[in-house]
């Protein structure tokens, strides 16, 4: 598709996002669900809509992993949102969770920031 390079589709867990599930959708969110799920991506969605995929939860190490939903929605006004269905049952606030595909399925693995220093 496009070969232009984008951040690495991320999101930080606030308290709001977990308790509410609402979490906005940042640029890079925008650009993963357009280039791997084309029709399904937010281009599709008309304002005060939503759509809803099947998607894996994972704990970076896999030891926990579950089948759950990620819905993308749009506010009349047009805001980009999504929510993860038992996404506060997986993770916690500072949390981050990382998207990818596998599978022709949305997998989104979450780190605890412990996690993410080990990495660098």
């Amino acid at each position: 598709m496009n070969d232009t390079k984008v951040d690495e589709p991320t999101i930080t867990l606030t308290k709001r996002m977990l308790s509410k599930s609402i979490i906005d959708a940042n640029k890079s969110l925008t650009v993963f669900f357009k280039e791997y799920i084309g029709g399904g991506s937010y281009d599709s969605i008309d304002n005060g809509t939503k759509m809803v995929h099947p998607a894996v939860l994972s704990s970076f190490d896999a030891k926990e992993v579950m089948e759950t939903t990620i819905t993308l929605y749009r506010r009349p006004r047009g805001d980009k949102l999504l929510s993860i269905q038992n996404l506060s049952a997986f993770a916690k606030e500072g949390d981050t969770v990382k998207f990818d595909m596998m599978d022709d399925q949305i997998w989104m693995v979450v780190h605890t920031p412990s996690e993410l220093g080990d990495a660098a």
